[in-house]
């Protein structure tokens, strides 16, 4: 790494990086007060940002902007979210929150729709097609070696969901001796769910500990390089 090159802003965040790297590293030691200095310094910087995006990008562009330039025009359409947005500021009001719950709930409902109809219309329906298809056997035929393992691969996903799915089965039945349980077969192809769900998780946590891990080394080659871009050499 040349740093002669180097303007100033580059170079400023070039030590402030090594500066900050360190000093998270530090947590490897124990809780300190540079690691956590670095952590309130992280939380600042992104509060600032995510603060100056939603002002520049929704409030100014897609709420003020629109309202200076054409206000007629676009008056009955920003106007109900202006008037939400005030009635929200209410609730930093102790005294004065409970008026500001209706927008709250307005806001809950909508969430909780979004999120209902994207698991709906972007998980649960893709997924349904993706596991149909893959019983598709028109191009491989049925008969044929590579067909074969297509259809075993197919049924051990196609098993894999159903399992899956009966493992969050929590309905229960009240046998003669008054307690209730899962109907027994439920709770031995629950067990089975169980089983796939614990290998997926360990996938994951495989996945998350291999980018760790390369953050981990590219943050340490970062070290090295800046450490000897430092070094004078001849």
């Amino acid at each position: 790494m040349n740093l002669a090159g180097l303007s100033l802003p580059d170079l400023a965040g070039l030590v402030l990086g090594f500066t900050f790297t360190l000093m998270v590293f530090s947590y490897l030691l124990g809780d300190n007060p540079l690691f956590r200095l670095a952590l309130h310094v992280f939380i600042g910087v992104a509060t600032g940002f995510a603060l100056v995006v939603v002002t520049y990008n929704i409030l100014w562009f897609q709420l003020l902007l629109p309202l200076l330039q054409r206000p007629m025009e676009n008056l009955y359409l920003l106007l109900p979210p202006l008037l939400f947005g005030l009635w929200l500021l209410i609730k930093l009001s102790p005294r004065l929150a409970f008026i500001g719950n209706p927008v709250m709930a307005y806001l809950t409902g909508a969430g909780a729709a979004a999120v209902i109809g994207g698991a709906v219309l972007g998980t649960l329906f893709p997924q349904i097609g993706a596991s149909s298809s893959l019983f598709d056997l028109s191009e491989t035929g049925l008969f044929s070696s590579q067909g074969l393992v297509l259809l075993i691969r197919s049924i051990i996903i196609l098993a894999g969901t159903i399992l899956t799915i009966l493992y969050f089965y929590f309905g229960v039945r009240q046998s003669q001796d008054g307690t209730a349980s899962r109907p027994r077969w439920i709770q031995e192809l629950s067990g089975i769910g169980g089983i796939f769900i614990a290998m997926t998780f360990g996938v994951l946590f495989a996945g998350v500990y291999s980018a760790a891990l390369t953050a981990f080394i590219e943050r340490m080659r970062f070290l090295l390089d800046t450490v000897i871009g430092l070094i004078p050499l001849g």
